[in-house]
């Protein structure tokens, strides 16, 4: 949650308690994490702007969430950037799991990684002299999506559960990997993936199946997918690359000419032939998707222009 979506929250909450008497107020904000209001007729205590503003946000969205506030985020304009700007990150999904699986994980994170996917795991991610707390919560609130690992000891962590409840709040999709515990609450609303015996390969894939179907999501994938098409070191990461990338329809103008970039320059492209067309080699069936592109202007037109190989 940015700052503006903090003062948003902070003034809409407000407006909706001052329809709720007193008491009910400090009900509310003392069942949700809140310091209660002080009657002081002076004018001494803190102001409900100020209790809100103090309060742990995660506390402030729930809050807003049971007063019927929209806590989500203003949607971002999907019209793919076609002025050469700044592309979307690439996806960062954040890994929320009890520290026993953690190197299941870590494996599923390893396979992602060749999609140019970061899966945050919070045991390998966080860097030594950084603050684990502080480091999490920064992730949560960047994070495009969440995967929650569902063993049974995820109910009783004391982190897991407010790690999916956070992300579930900001509306971003938290894909559920069954194992032994069946999803709860608000994860339960949505289909499961049931991981067991699942290798960590097999688990990236449904992982990446279920990213692909969220078209909100499809920006910062083609940012995943053109990263790795220009970070492949084999003819098979390409090929498996390709197969998800080939489907998007929605590349910006530097994400068209970061990928002419990875045809041009990566011998693993180059030099190789797409089995999802006909064999047919990366020079001429990557030309032709970007020429399908919206990013597809200026620059990159000029680049498609130019004879294969130049």
């Amino acid at each position: 949650m940015d700052k503006s979506q903090k003062v948003r929250l902070i003034q809409e909450v407000r407006d909706r308690l001052t329809e709720h008497s007193w008491d009910d107020t400090n009900l509310l904000l003392s069942e949700f994490g809140f310091d209660e209001m002080q009657d002081d007729s002076y004018g001494n205590g803190p102001t409900q702007t100020q209790v809100l503003q103090q309060g742990d946000p995660q506390n402030l969205i729930a809050l807003a969430s049971h007063l019927s506030v929209d806590a989500t985020e203003p949607v971002a304009d999907e019209t793919p950037n076609v002025d050469g700007s700044r592309s979307p990150e690439p996806l960062l999904i954040f890994a929320s799991h009890q520290s026993h699986h953690r190197a299941l994980v870590g494996q599923v994170a390893d396979e992602l990684k060749w999609f140019g996917v970061t899966l945050f795991v919070a045991h390998v991610s966080i860097e030594p002299d950084r603050l684990w707390r502080e480091e999490i919560l920064r992730t949560l609130d960047r994070a495009d999506a969440g995967v929650s690992f569902l063993h049974k000891e995820f109910k009783a962590s004391d982190w897991c559960d407010q790690e999916t409840g956070w992300l579930l709040g900001r509306r971003v999709p938290v894909i559920s990997l069954k194992f032994d515990l069946t999803p709860y609450g608000p994860l339960g609303e949505r289909q499961a993936i049931n991981a067991v015996g699942l290798p960590p390969k097999a688990i990236a894939t449904s992982v990446l199946d279920v990213l692909e179907a969220r078209t909100e999501l499809h920006p910062t994938l083609a940012s995943s997918l053109v990263e790795a098409m220009n970070a492949s070191r084999s003819f098979n990461t390409t090929d498996h690359v390709w197969e998800r990338l080939r489907k998007l329809r929605n590349l910006d103008t530097a994400q068209c000419g970061h990928l002419l970039d990875a045809v041009e320059n990566n011998s693993q492209v180059l030099w190789a032939g797409s089995p999802h067309d006909g064999g047919n080699p990366y020079t001429e069936v990557v030309h032709a998707f970007v020429a399908e592109q919206p990013g597809a202007v200026d620059n990159v037109l000029e680049r498609l222009a130019q004879p294969t190989g130049s």
